[in-house]
């Protein structure tokens, strides 16, 4: 699907007069990131002047050319839920502009342009499958906003790669968001398992109801972690193997029509954290001792941050093996997980600040972890065994005392893998990965949506699909 139409844009004046809701000055959203949980309307910034309707004096109308089509009219194994937007507007350059999209005319979900990219190409994501969109280009120009008439698109069918089911339990309670995630069958009792571990996964991504609205097949084997780029523009693959010298990284637009995979990066395994708009850190296995953990550049370069055989003398995999890797934005500080050690608290010089076993022992939550998050006086864990009768649990330990201030164990165990995140209004995602179960809980513990599917990898909750991640500026 693909088209292209001119029109006359609106003019909308953006004076304070004319502003009586609190919008800003120039009509833009407040920090572009809204996803399928913002709450939306039409776009602020004054009143639409239209020839003849007796508002104020407008400048003459500009016109918009537009194209959009669809990454799955492209490229047939692309998402059809990702659309593709160009346009122009004839004699002005604009000094910023979003596009607005939504199940109807009241949109709800903005997309930021940038006005580098040719013919300021924009995606939209989080669309579900076979709807009906409605899209607008809101541009800036002269301090003002113009608007072009509503479009409309028809997003392509759902994946048959994805099984993925979803229900929510308490929506009153339930933090609208999506969740990045990768999914995996279970290997047939014949298969090898390292045979399976070159089996790529479906990387994927849920909106705030469970529908899958993303998803692209890895190209470096076993994958349990995805992470969308500090910009939203990309999303990271990070792979697994079982002979301890990892393997490379891909990177994938998330029009997944351009991938790079990082062959000098033969060393990566399990997981990967954003740092900033241009690195992310991975965990690396290629030393042959402990693992390390390593930054890497989009062009490719890498150095090396930390080095866990520091802190854990005399070990060699598998009885150390780092499997989690987190960064906090706020306190720029990396957090990693050694499976039956300790988590190991580092800045990006690589200098050691703390490690968990100075606040709790690991045998106080069953001796094994994975996911965590560091917050501002808590840190919260995945303990693999950490639940009664050697089930696991999300524990969280004040960093003050060691107290336990949270748990959550209903009674399923994840022998690998499995992951925590703390959400904005402070319910807990908690993902039993190889069970192949999301739990979203309050915090008092009750249960507010059920994800299932045969097994996952790491999750990762996102308020939008565009911008920083959640997760590091908590």
């Amino acid at each position: 699907m693909k088209r292209r139409i001119s029109f006359l844009a609106f003019l909308l004046l953006a004076s304070s007069c004319g502003n009586q809701n609190g919008a800003s000055q120039d009509g833009s959203a407040t920090d572009g990131s809204g996803g399928a949980d913002s709450q939306g309307g039409t776009p602020t910034g004054g009143a639409s002047v239209v020839p003849g309707s007796g508002g104020a004096a407008a400048e003459e109308p500009k016109d918009f050319t537009i194209s959009v089509t669809l990454a799955s009219d492209i490229q047939p194994d692309a998402p059809g839920t990702v659309g593709i937007v160009t346009w122009s507007l004839e004699d002005a350059v604009p000094e910023s502009a979003e596009i607005h999209f939504g199940l109807d005319t009241s949109y709800g979900m903005v997309a930021p342009v940038d006005l580098t990219a040719v013919d300021y190409r924009t995606l939209l994501l989080g669309m579900k499958p076979s709807r009906t969109y409605h899209f607008q280009v809101a541009a800036t120009v002269g301090g003002r906003q113009v608007l072009s008439p509503d479009q409309t698109l028809e997003t392509g069918p759902a994946s048959n790669l994805v099984n993925v089911t979803s229900s929510i339990h308490d929506e009153a309670s339930h933090e609208s968001g999506f969740i990045v995630s990768t999914y995996g069958q279970t290997p047939p009792p014949t298969m090898p398992y390292t045979e399976f571990m070159n089996i790529g996964s479906m990387v994927f991504i849920l909106d705030g109801d469970g529908d899958v609205v993303w998803w692209y097949q890895s190209q470096v084997g076993l994958t349990p972690r995805a992470r969308m780029s500090y910009d939203g523009k990309s999303m990271w693959l990070v792979p697994e193997r079982t002979d301890y010298d990892g393997a490379p990284i891909e990177r994938v637009s998330m029009d997944t029509l351009q991938s790079t995979i990082y062959d000098g990066v033969v060393g990566a395994s399990h997981d990967g954290a954003v740092v900033n708009s241009e690195v992310m850190a991975y965990i690396d296995y290629g030393e042959g001792d402990c693992g390390s953990v390593f930054e890497l550049a989009q062009d490719g370069s890498q150095v090396e941050i930390f080095e866990s055989s520091d802190y854990l003398p005399g070990l060699v995999m598998p009885n150390c093996h780092l499997n989690a890797v987190r960064y906090r934005e706020a306190q720029m500080l990396y957090t990693v997980s050694d499976r039956y050690n300790d988590i190991f608290v580092f800045d990006r010089l690589g200098a050691l600040q703390w490690r968990l076993s100075d606040i709790v022992s690991n045998a106080s939550y069953g001796g094994e972890q994975h996911g965590h998050q560091l917050l501002s006086d808590t840190i919260l864990l995945f303990a693999n065994r950490g639940g009664n009768g050697g089930t696991s649990a999300a524990i969280e330990y004040s960093l003050t005392d060691g107290t336990e201030v949270f748990r959550y164990e209903p009674g399923i165990f994840s022998v690998y893998y499995g992951d925590v995140q703390r959400l904005p209004a402070g319910n807990t995602l908690v993902t039993f990965s190889i069970d192949g179960t999301m739990h979203e809980v309050d915090p008092a513990g009750n249960l507010v949506m059920t994800i299932r599917g045969d097994l996952f990898g790491y999750a990762e909750w996102r308020s939008s699909l565009y911008g920083p991640p959640n997760d590091i500026r908590q």
